[in-house]
């Protein structure tokens, strides 16, 4: 009598499950790595923001969101936002007191620090 080599119907059941599901493991191994990276650039922008690097951190945040959008990179770049309007305040200020001391290197050079912190701003 020759031997059947056909499969029973219960082991190519759990079969064609266990390939239909591998793809959603891998979609989880996927998601997961891509929440891992964008804490990592979130944690990386929130140490560059207590530094004072608010370009650099903008930069990470916005890195963060490329990878995966999240409420904590999302309020970072507010944070930053509102953090270099007031630098720029505080830049604009004082180049407008160097212009009028007539120290117009020292005028200028504050107020290109203040347009590097707003690069889409008027200008």
């Amino acid at each position: 009598m020759p031997h059947s080599h056909t499969l029973p119907v219960r082991t190519v059941v759990c079969l064609c499950a266990l390939l239909l599901a591998a793809p959603l493991f891998g979609a989880d191994k996927q998601r997961m790595a891509r929440e891992a990276e964008a804490k990592r650039l979130t944690t990386l922008a929130r140490n560059l923001e207590k530094q004072g690097h608010l370009i650099e951190a903008r930069t990470q945040y916005l890195a963060s969101e490329h990878v995966l959008f999240t409420s904590d990179a999302e309020r970072g770049l507010q944070h930053v936002a509102e953090a270099a309007d007031q630098q720029v305040k505080s830049l604009m200020a004082s180049a407008g007191q160097a212009y009028a001391a007539e120290n117009f290197a020292k005028a200028s050079e504050l107020l290109a620090s203040a347009d590097a912190l707003h690069p889409d701003g008027p200008g």
